[in-house]
């Protein structure tokens, strides 16, 4: 069991990014976050995953790995130091080489295991943070498509830190993630009203605005639930119409990943009931972004 020690601060909500204008940000309680503690599970499971990244990358040639497939596994690597780093667990011994060639393949279930482990924990409200290890799922999920194809715009190391969100009463956290849900709701149709999208792609935005619609529904139930009072929508929003289908491309990922911040921080304060359907539409949102071109965060929410 190792202490943690390397967490970011508890970051006041930024002013001015909530996504109502005229709503202030929920108001930071203090809060004094303990120490925390990893459990053997937990060690296990990272240093496992750098084993299994290192094998991969020293054996990329036999496996015939792309540049691109390599590259990513560098990236991989590096995000995987920064992960035991947050949460104070040391390397471990270096590791014995593999019998045989570990393909991306395999790095992609070992990611989409570790995925849903730390899903559940961000699902259960775990300490230290409900919003770290739903990061750390989407994470997973996103390096996952990375290794496989190589080509997944990603941010680049020592681009971002990961900072917990300040803690905030709960129908305040519940409601900043529900006025992001309303612009999104709002934007995405406006996004798609441009001409020159692909079917795949009209069908992917259609289904993304479905998630956000039924994490909007979940929200106002669970604020409503505490009991509180869910924030209305705006009857319009600052946002143009795209000139083309490229800029409408950006719209889209850019308004889903403005959004995370504000989910990370229901994730932490806001009603537990609705924790699950926020922890698994920020793996959504961040691995959505590979989609759209947006460059997507090594810490979904966080950075």
């Amino acid at each position: 069991m190792l202490a943690v020690g390397a967490l970011g601060g508890c970051g006041q909500i930024p002013p001015g990014q909530s996504v109502d204008p005229r709503t202030a940000s929920p108001t930071p309680t203090k809060a004094t976050r303990t120490p925390y503690v990893a459990s053997d599970e937990q060690v296990a499971r990272l240093r496992s995953l750098q084993a299994t990244l290192q094998a991969s990358r020293a054996s990329v040639s036999a496996w015939k790995g792309t540049p691109a497939q390599a590259s990513a596994l560098d990236w991989a690597i590096g995000v995987a130091a920064e992960q035991r780093g947050a949460l104070g667990v040391v390397a471990g011994p270096s590791p014995t080489p593999a019998a045989g060639p570990v393909p991306a393949a395999s790095v992609k279930k070992q990611l989409d295991a570790d995925a849903a482990y730390y899903r559940g924990l961000a699902s259960g409200g775990q300490q230290p943070s409900a919003a770290l290890w739903a990061a750390m799922a989407a994470w997973c999920q996103i390096a996952g498509a990375a290794v496989t194809a190589g080509n997944v715009r990603v941010q680049a190391l020592g681009q971002g830190r990961a900072t917990l969100p300040a803690s905030a009463a709960p129908q305040d956290a519940g409601n900043d993630a529900l006025a992001a849900c309303h612009q999104v709701v709002y934007g995405l149709p406006i996004a798609i009203s441009v001409g020159g999208w692909s079917k795949p792609d009209l069908e992917a935005v259609g289904v993304r605005l479905n998630a956000w619609a039924n994490l909007r529904d979940a929200l106002v139930d669970a604020i409503t639930s505490l009991p509180g009072t869910p924030i209305a929508p705006q009857p319009y929003y600052q946002l143009k119409a795209p000139a083309s289908a490229a800029a409408a491309r950006g719209v889209v990922g850019g308004l889903q990943a403005a959004a995370l911040p504000h989910l990370a921080v229901a994730l932490d304060s806001g009603p537990a009931s609705v924790r699950p359907t926020l922890a698994a539409t920020v793996g959504q949102i961040a691995y959505d972004l590979t989609r759209w071109g947006t460059p997507v965060p090594r810490w979904p929410g966080l950075s």
